[in-house]
């Protein structure tokens, strides 16, 4: 199975799990003079959550690169809910995107497989030939229109505000890592 060897992101999230009115009144802030200071708090305790997690919460896209097609290629660390596309760059050195025949998504495997008796394309041999766009986040990607925020569960929204609060107040957040601990991914062997 081959594993990423690097990955970026390329579509931030349009959205944070809370709002700037959840946090002012996690925080009891009546005012408008914190509101920026707020908005960053919130962006650095999703970043921390998304952190401690090894999830992301809302919905962004991320590359996976890969030295060469792989049998099986694991898509994770973060919980992927839909491969975008694949591309590659074929031995003339040109940006190519696999058919979708080619392969099969397993969500549930956070992987991507080979198809039955498919062949991958030959690729150049180059660090990062084949990359694999993903979507990850909280979210129902059956959905229609899909939402952002919808599907984030309440202890990591509570979670994000704590540390939101911690940061504000300049204390300890430590309270949060009970609500993130049943959402933290492991990998396993």
């Amino acid at each position: 199975m081959a594993t990423p060897t690097s990955m970026k992101l390329v579509t931030k999230p349009t959205a944070e799990p809370v709002t700037l009115e959840e946090a002012k009144s996690q925080c009891k802030v009546t005012f408008t003079d914190d509101d920026v200071e707020l908005d960053r708090l919130i962006i650095a305790a999703r970043a921390q959550v998304e952190n401690i997690t090894r999830q992301r919460i809302v919905r962004q896209k991320w590359r996976l690169y890969f030295r060469n097609f792989s049998d099986i290629m694991e898509v994770a660390p973060a919980y992927v809910r839909e491969v975008d596309t694949i591309q590659y760059i074929d031995g003339d050195g040109a940006t190519q995107t696999a058919a979708t025949s080619l392969y099969d998504v397993d969500v549930s495997g956070q992987r991507v497989i080979r198809a039955y008796s498919q062949v991958w394309p030959a690729v150049r041999y180059q660090e990062n030939a084949v990359w694999i766009d993903v979507w990850v986040g909280m979210y129902d990607e059956t959905a229609s229109p899909v939402s952002n925020l919808a599907d984030i569960e309440e202890p990591i929204k509570q979670a994000v505000l704590m540390i939101v609060q911690a940061m504000y107040d300049g204390l300890d957040e430590h309270g949060a890592d009970y609500l993130m601990a049943p959402y933290k991914m492991y990998r396993l062997g």
